[in-house]
């Protein structure tokens, strides 16, 4: 039987490791578990299935769920900045994040229908220039934070998704009250051309991350 926050032993100091108290208080708002263990500082390379069981377990540590359930009873004004800087961050960085990143050029050799290379007149193979996604050893941790799945065709030619940059612009704007109701007359003329800047810049922004996705398609073998 699931325990009640009022049930468990709150634990009103807090938790030895930073990335459990952010954790912690991040849960505690609601916001869903492997969102709020990624934010926190933790980072598992696993499946999207597997990150969210860790971060699940992760919830379920006495510990810390004695914390989720203190900031739970106890969601002070300064608690609320911080997960607001935390969440604004997050969002500014899957708004500003770019595909083509991830991908990195090589030379490969042309291979026949048998996966042997193919040579030149002189014996020398010959190569090709193809796009192929970087390991996630060589990506920093918050272009890994940004990634939303990767999963892999029946072929193995690799799908990366990253979090909407549209949905974070739209978040943003929402956090931030930019699309509250302005009468018309009342609306200054800087301010809707600044709008319309900024709905043209993601729009465009869209659109080429469209573009480098069908163009990997086409690219990756």
């Amino acid at each position: 039987m699931t325990q009640t926050d009022s049930q468990l032993s709150f634990v009103s100091f807090p938790l030895p490791r930073d990335r459990d108290e952010r954790f912690a208080q991040l849960y505690a708002l609601g916001i869903p578990p492997l969102a709020a263990a990624r934010a926190a500082g933790f980072d598992w390379n696993g499946t999207k299935e597997g990150n969210e069981g860790n971060a699940r377990r992760l919830a379920q540590r006495p510990r810390i769920r004695g914390r989720i359930a203190y900031w739970r009873h106890n969601r002070d004004a300064q608690v609320q900045l911080e997960l607001r800087r935390l969440i604004e961050s997050r969002l500014l960085l899957w708004h500003e994040t770019d595909i083509g990143d991830y991908y990195e050029e090589r030379q490969e050799p042309f291979l026949d229908p048998k996966g042997n290379p193919v040579l030149d007149g002189d014996g020398n193979p010959i190569m090709k220039v193809v796009q192929r996604l970087k390991p996630f050893s060589e990506l920093s941790s918050e272009q890994r934070r940004a990634i939303k799945s990767l999963t892999y065709t029946e072929r193995g030619r690799p799908n990366l998704e990253l979090y909407s940059a549209l949905d974070a612009n739209r978040d943003l704007r929402k956090m931030n009250g930019f699309d509250a109701a302005i009468a018309p007359e009342d609306k200054p003329k800087s301010a809707e051309s600044e709008t319309d800047a900024l709905i043209n810049s993601v729009l465009e922004l869209t659109k080429r991350i469209n573009s480098l996705n069908g163009a990997d398609a086409e690219n990756i073998s």
